[in-house]
């Protein structure tokens, strides 16, 4: 039986080596994107795809697109990067900052700087963002999204009880406690599933309100430079919204919870980004609340403190092991994925800050988060892998009452503090 179950093991590892060799057979004359750019189930897709066949038409690509657009999860998509990249597929992928560090880290992400300093558009894009993806004098991804993470609250909610927008975090707690208790919906909103790379980046936002960063990065060596109460801090605001304002079955939510919340009715705040607006085009139901919604900026815990937020910066980044005689093409072909007329549709329909310098948005929605993206802190260029995954942890520790802030705070300080060894990326050659 045993080598029976062995041989099954051998010939489907055969078969998957088969099909993929045919796969990259089949890509050899088009170009393979992992992106959602054209990924049939996001809502903007149906507004996208005729400007993509219009926009082909007047700019024809000398390679055509394979119809493969990858994994729809961004976590399960740098997964099957990194275990499959190196066959040459896909030839170019998108990716969150934190990933793009991870790809760097494998050797997976082509240094383009030369493509893109000869490029005539290169001044239109935002140097900011160029920067986060510029390492040691190599850039490494081409930016197409950037936001930072605001308060997306109900005005209708906030007006009908006679309420101001919070600015501390003892405002936040009693405002959500306050709309909860009247409402009967969760007043506030976290993502806590274990894993969940937003549950991560919320933590971030009201962390980058007490310190600017966690590791400080110097010379090839990563000191770890945080302090724990302010970790404590941020753990006891969960604490605090968990215990008014939330619903107890509220607890491991994912993003759906925080998004789908906040545009279905069932949640009053959330810390977010301009995508919310999207959801317009995915449910024209849900119009009515999102063109109720205000912005504003991250709530700080003492009144006066300047704000700061956690900045999602996303990329397209090449595969240094797609064909040679390919990379001008594909280079090409990521320029056009941020080229005038697809951004316009991201800053129209998505209310994103447009990277580009020649497109401003056309929402007061997303004209907040343009005008609060200086507040927006990068994270520094280490493998973030395993320290979200304790920061969550350590969420959960709270949430779940096996441990008060301060000892999930001291266990979180101790991890952190022995990760500093490995924290630093090691670059491939």
């Amino acid at each position: 039986m045993k080598k029976v179950l062995k041989l099954l093991i051998l010939l489907t590892a055969v078969l998957a080596l088969f099909a993929c060799s045919k796969k990259e057979a089949a890509s050899s004359n088009e170009i393979v994107q992992w992106s959602q750019f054209l990924d049939p189930t996001i809502p903007l897709y149906k507004l996208k795809k005729p400007v993509y066949d219009e926009y082909l038409k007047n700019n024809p690509m000398p390679m055509p697109f394979a119809q493969d657009t990858g994994p729809a999860l961004y976590r399960e998509r740098a997964q099957r990067y990194l275990l499959q990249g190196k066959s040459g597929y896909p030839d170019f992928l998108e990716g969150t900052l934190e990933q793009v560090y991870s790809y760097i880290a494998a050797g997976m992400a082509a240094p383009i700087e030369d493509l893109f300093n000869n490029d005539p558009d290169k001044d239109i894009f935002a140097k900011s963002l160029v920067d986060a993806f510029t390492i040691d004098g190599h850039m490494y991804a081409f930016p197409n999204v950037a936001n930072v993470r605001l308060l997306i609250y109900r005005k209708d909610l906030l007006e009908k009880y006679n309420l101001q927008v919070p600015a501390t975090w003892a405002d936040l707690v009693n405002v959500a406690k306050t709309i909860k208790e009247k409402e009967g919906i969760n007043g506030f909103m976290f993502t806590t599933q274990t894993k969940e790379v937003r549950a991560f980046q919320e933590f971030m936002s009201f962390y980058y309100t007490l310190a600017d960063k966690i590791y400080e990065v110097k010379d090839g060596k990563a000191t770890y430079v945080a302090d724990k109460a302010n970790f404590a801090k941020v753990l006891q605001l969960y604490k605090d919204l968990f215990a008014v304002a939330i619903d107890p079955n509220s607890k491991g939510q994912d993003w759906k919870a925080v998004d789908y919340g906040i545009t279905g009715g069932q949640v009053a705040m959330v810390t977010d980004g301009p995508w919310i607006w999207e959801h317009m085009t995915e449910d024209p139901a849900r119009g009515t609340i999102i063109s109720n919604l205000g912005v504003a900026p991250i709530p700080v815990p003492v009144a006066g403190q300047p704000s700061g937020t956690y900045m999602e910066v996303k990329g397209y980044v090449i595969n240094p092991y797609s064909a040679e005689e390919k990379r001008q093409n594909v280079y090409n072909a990521v320029k056009m994925f941020v080229d005038k007329p697809f951004i316009e549709l991201e800053v129209k329909y998505s209310s994103a800050p447009s990277i580009r310098s020649d497109i401003k948005s056309e929402t007061e929605f997303g004209q907040a988060f343009s005008d609060n993206l200086d507040t927006g802190k990068v994270l520094e260029f280490i493998n973030w892998d395993i320290p979200q995954n304790y920061i969550i942890d350590a969420i959960q520790s709270v949430i779940y009452e096996r441990a008060t802030p301060e000892e999930a705070a001291n266990t979180l300080d101790k991890q952190l503090k022995d990760y500093e060894a490995q924290a630093v990326v090691q670059q491939e050659n």
